[in-house]
């Protein structure tokens, strides 16, 4: 349901260029478990969150 489009780093760096350097890059990750009502505030936290639709939200289980 919420993704990452592979090129967005890539994007990024060219967006932010004329402005900063990049110094060092990290990738960090947290496992969480999420339900209900959180797993649905995180996805519409995203910009994935456009391309979802309340629908979807439903089909899939939770809350709307």
């Amino acid at each position: 349901m919420v993704t990452v489009d592979p090129a967005e780093e890539q994007r990024l760096h060219r967006a932010m260029a004329p402005y900063f350097e990049a110094v060092d890059t990290e990738q960090v990750e947290y496992p969480m478990t999420v339900v209900g009502l959180e797993a649905l505030d995180l996805v519409r936290m995203t910009p994935s969150s456009r391309r979802v639709n309340r629908a979807d939200l439903i089909d899939d289980g939770l809350p709307a």
